[in-house]
């Protein structure tokens, strides 16, 4: 697989706006906005425009419709029967996810979802494009792209990795953990979160969290697991996000709820700039801690100067982090916090937000697949579930493993 690399995410999304195309338009933020534009997408797409398969950094861009096997069956101009759906499903690991609701996949599943959609659609596309995809897949997910990437060379097609500067080099920095550190506790009971799609009175499968209870965790703190093991399901949960019966918080603190930097960006980026700037300029506290970060990554890291302020993602990401660590909440979460960052960026912003938190005395619980930060962390808690019916209720056990 060919890589072009880029040095800053809007230079990415440049180049795929004006080179590539997009399965949908490139304005597009998520299933939900998909249906006003699908008239004219799928015209595009058989007049013969679209001839490259892209699998987009926000792999929910591309996957339209409600139920997973809907995807793979209604993909415009092809006709997959069951059995080919069965079999993609299987290849690529989303077999029991087909009855599932798209609203319902982790950012990983959704991202296996669009790898198999580009291997249906391989027979009449020329080329294929993945954006970098690290950071939604786990370690054991990398399998799901060597196949696709097989799919199209074996038949001499062009097949083209897009990632930013450092995406592919998966070694840890070499900076040890911040001291002194922020001990907290962590409590689970009876947590159980029914996945019913917002628009409808269907029940899906139900999240059910075995009781966990440790009152002697180290800040930061990485939630590991593979893709769809529960791990952004609890921390909505923590942060109170999503629905959900039963007991979990952060022991020892105050604050009615954990804030959450969400793994789907996309979504933040309806959070404008301006309101980012408006809320700084309201908020002291919250404009001196981008300050703080700012300083922080411009020290160790000077070539990030230019990029710490304005629109650019690494801006937003500070803006947003420096407005939720304010009023001392129940402890700070990132998802995914490399997404749309090169290794660089990535690793300075989780730093420097290590070193704020401990500042302010907030535990900060980190959600990634990335070994990048694997030696700024002081303890681990591990996910991982198991089917328990045939309706696809799941159990997802949570175990601390560092």
């Amino acid at each position: 697989m060919d890589e072009r690399i880029f040095e800053a995410f809007e230079e990415r999304e440049s180049h795929i706006r004006d080179h590539l195309g997009s399965p949908v338009p490139s304005r597009h933020l998520g299933p939900r906005a998909f249906f006003a534009d699908l008239k004219s997408a799928t015209a595009d797409i058989s007049r013969g425009r679209r001839t490259i398969s892209l699998v987009p950094g926000n792999p929910f861009d591309c996957l339209a419709f409600d139920r997973v096997a809907l995807v793979l069956k209604a993909i415009p101009n092809f006709d997959a029967t069951k059995e080919e759906i069965e079999h993609v499903a299987v290849d690529f690991g989303i077999r029991e996810l087909l009855d599932r609701y798209i609203y319902s996949l982790s950012g990983g599943e959704a991202l296996k979802l669009a790898l198999a959609k580009s291997a249906i659609e391989q027979p009449k596309m020329e080329q294929l494009a993945i954006v970098t995809p690290w950071n939604s897949l786990s370690y054991d997910g990398h399998q799901y792209l060597q196949k696709l990437n097989s799919i199209y060379t074996r038949d001499g097609k062009k097949s083209e990795l897009l990632s930013l500067r450092g995406d592919t080099d998966f070694e840890a920095v070499d900076v040890e953990a911040s001291a002194p550190h922020v001990r907290f506790g962590i409590e689970v009971a009876n947590l159980k979160i029914p996945l019913t799609d917002p628009d409808r009175v269907t029940a899906l499968p139900t999240a059910i969290f075995s009781d966990f209870s440790d009152r002697d965790l180290k800040s930061p703190c990485r939630l590991f697991g593979s893709n769809g093991q529960g791990k952004s399901l609890f921390a909505k949960a923590l942060a109170g996000v999503i629905d959900h019966s039963g007991v979990v918080t952060i022991k020892g603190r105050n604050s009615a709820r954990a804030r959450l930097i969400f793994q789907d960006v996309s979504g933040q980026m309806l959070l404008s700039a301006s309101s980012l700037e408006i809320e700084l300029q309201e908020n002291t506290a919250a404009a001196t801690y981008q300050e703080i970060l700012a300083g922080a990554i411009i020290q160790t890291a000077p070539e990030l100067a230019p990029r710490v302020q304005g629109n650019n993602l690494l801006a937003i990401k500070l803006k947003m982090i420096a407005a939720r660590v304010t009023n001392s909440p129940m402890a700070l979460i990132l998802d995914e916090p490399d997404w749309g960052l090169t290794k660089v960026q990535a690793f300075e912003l989780v730093r420097a937000t290590i070193d704020l938190c401990n500042k302010v005395g907030t535990p900060i619980l980190v959600i990634t697949h990335r070994q990048w930060f694997d030696r700024l962390f002081h303890s681990q808690i591990d996910f991982s579930r198991r089917l328990l019916n045939r309706k696809g209720d799941m159990l997802i056990d949570m175990v601390r493993t560092a």
